[in-house]
């Protein structure tokens, strides 16, 4: 009887747990919205951080651990981002864009406004960790990259967003 009391608590609980946890599917929708959201805002995104003497916006959590003129890496909860930043791309600029069509992708959407030109793709990382997914925004020549868990793409995919913009409504 009590064997059957723990192996029935056991079950309800592995269903409790899977009905709670997002499908794939959601989540990209979710990253979408956020990254969208982020896109369209018209406020100026607060800016906490620098590179070569232009702020940006950076995640609490996030530590810029080298830098130059064209990149900055970064390091929090266990992950790097990587920015990659063409002065010579304009806001409005499809190059990255272009650039990171794959054939691979689960998501790859632009985001057009009159003055900028953006994009969220996301894909199955090549990492050996099945629930690792790299996450790539982008805004004129402004892209971000980095590879996280499924359930946090869509929060990731807002950051770097809000860093991407920030750096271009600083840089031009």
């Amino acid at each position: 009887m009590f064997f059957r009391i723990i192996q029935s608590s056991i079950l309800i609980l592995l269903l409790v747990l899977i009905g709670c946890s997002k499908s794939e599917e959601q989540v990209l929708t979710e990253a979408y919205d956020k990254v969208e959201s982020v896109f369209v805002q018209e406020d100026t995104i607060l800016n906490n951080g620098s590179n070569q003497g232009v702020p940006f916006y950076v995640p609490d959590y996030l530590e810029v651990v080298e830098e130059d003129d064209h990149n900055v890496i970064l390091e929090g909860k266990n992950n790097v981002y990587i920015i990659f930043i063409n002065n010579y791309e304009p806001p409005e600029s499809k190059t990255m864009y272009d650039l990171a069509r794959t054939d691979d992708y689960l998501l790859y959407d632009p985001f057009e406004s009159e003055n900028m030109h953006g994009y969220l793709r996301v894909r199955k990382s090549n990492e050996e960790d099945k629930d690792s997914y790299e996450v790539q925004v982008g805004v004129g020549g402004v892209k971000i990259t980095t590879n996280v868990k499924l359930k946090t793409v869509a929060n990731e995919a807002e950051q770097l967003m809000k860093m991407a913009k920030s750096i271009v409504e600083e840089t031009f």
